[in-house]
């Protein structure tokens, strides 16, 4: 169930974001932001691995999230934008998407050290 929501919300940034940026795989980036931080807080939160049924946890980390990221569409689409003629394009979505993803998982931590403890 949560890997179908995942795919869902997924798909579902792929054809909004698709539309705005068609030039860019927007859609990915966003989807793999939105799972890192969501992972990010999920594992940062003792108490919620700790008190909450297993099989919620199991729901959101390895269900939503899973089905959410998408590093096999990341490298697909990566592919897509190689070009020896536009590089730039090529090497910013590499170093946007590890930006990206990397902060949104710090930024999960820092608000559950702000917020829960």
């Amino acid at each position: 169930m949560g890997g179908g929501l995942g795919s869902l919300f997924r798909y579902g940034a792929g054809l909004y974001f698709g539309k705005l940026w068609s030039w860019f795989p927007m859609g990915t980036l966003v989807a793999n932001a939105v799972a890192c931080f969501v992972l990010g807080i999920v594992m940062s939160l003792p108490q919620f691995r700790n008190t909450v049924n297993p099989a919620y946890f199991l729901l959101l980390s390895v269900g939503f999230c899973g089905g959410l990221s998408t590093f096999s569409t990341y490298i697909y689409e990566l592919s897509g934008v190689f070009s020896w003629a536009v590089m730039s394009r090529f090497l910013a979505y590499i170093f946007v998407s590890h930006l990206i993803g990397l902060s949104s998982i710090f930024l999960a931590q820092w608000s559950v050290n702000y917020f829960f403890k």
